[in-house]
């Protein structure tokens, strides 16, 4: 098992560029997060495998793979 310190292992995952968004408030902040990480996909198989999003609670995070995974299935429909 190895241990990174907070800062190691951002700069690790993101090879030290960290990008922070800011996202639209005139909607649900889950439709434009869902928005934002589907960008253009166009379908097929969604590859967010390069990203690090953090939620506040794992709840959050139920929520948001649902949602994505919804917004997945009425592309492919």
């Amino acid at each position: 098992m190895t241990l990174y310190k907070q800062e190691e292992l951002f700069s690790t995952i993101s090879g030290g560029a960290d990008k922070r968004v800011f996202l639209d408030w005139n909607m649900p902040l889950l439709d434009a997060a869902v928005e934002y990480l589907v960008g253009d996909w166009e379908g097929g198989l969604l590859d967010l495998s390069s990203l690090l999003v953090v939620v506040p609670t794992r709840t959050a995070g139920r929520r948001l793979r649902e949602a994505l995974a919804s917004h997945v299935a009425q592309k492919n429909a």
